[in-house]
Parts: C-alpha cells; structure tokens; sequence
C-alpha cells in the first residue's frame, strides 16, 4: 500500500501588532526567550526568533522600513509572523499560533480575503504512484 503524507511546510501570515505589544522585550516579559538576529530584512528593520520551551517556534519580523506616516507602502504596526519549518508539523499548529496572536491583540485588515503571506504544502510518500522513474513525475 501506498502511504501518503501531506503536510504544511510553510505558513507566513501578514498582520498587525498591538500599539504596545510586539518588541522581543514585550514576548520576553510573558515568558518566552527571544533570539534578536543582527540584521532584517529588505521590509523590516527587525527579526527575531521567539522560543517555546527552549525551541524555535514563531519568527517574527517588524518594524517597516516604509510606513505610509512618512510616505510609505506599510501601515504602522504591520509585520509578518512566521511559524518555523519544525512548529509547522505540530498538531493544529496553525490554530495554536492564530490563538496565540489573537490573545495578544494581534490583527488582521479589516475586509482582507487572508492574512497568509505565503503557505508550502509538501507531500511526502514512498513511491511514485503512476510514474515508474522519478524523471517522468
């Protein structure tokens, strides 16, 4: 028998922090540890990794470089949370980290469609279904 395995990979989402929630400082003073990385990204000014339990769970990334109060593309507040490849394969991942934002304030705009940025399914199996050769897949 054939078995597969579909899962998530990747889920990004795109939101809004609290006013005064979001900083590594805030995740800190509610108990989780936070690694700062030294640099962010071509969007935002900072990233970081917040820890569950000693293990990388959620990577945060905010503080716009171009926020619509001085002209900008991004409204204040915006940031992208992403769930680490490992946190993707824990049971109901994605309802725990939407629990989890919405208790803090997090947000999403007001009429959007999703508030996900980006989202990989994989599908793992132990061999080709129809195909005899992985080249012909």
């Amino acid at each position: 028998m054939n078995k597969l395995c579909i899962n998530i990979d990747w889920f990004e989402i795109f939101c809004y922090e609290p006013a005064d929630f979001g900083s590594p400082e805030s995740f800190e003073k509610i108990g989780f540890r936070c690694a700062i990385r030294d640099y962010g990204t071509r969007i935002y000014k900072q990233m970081f990794t917040v820890m569950a339990d000693g293990t990388p769970w959620i990577e945060v990334r905010r503080e716009p470089k171009s926020i619509a109060s001085e002209g900008g593309i991004l409204n204040d507040g915006a940031c992208s949370i992403r769930l680490v490849n490992r946190s993707c394969y824990e049971p109901d991942a994605v309802k725990t980290l939407y629990n989890f934002l919405s208790s803090l304030g997090y947000h999403y705009k007001k009429k959007s469609i999703c508030a996900i940025s980006r989202v990989d399914i994989c599908l793992d199996f132990k061999s080709f279904l129809t195909y005899d050769r992985p080249e012909e897949f």
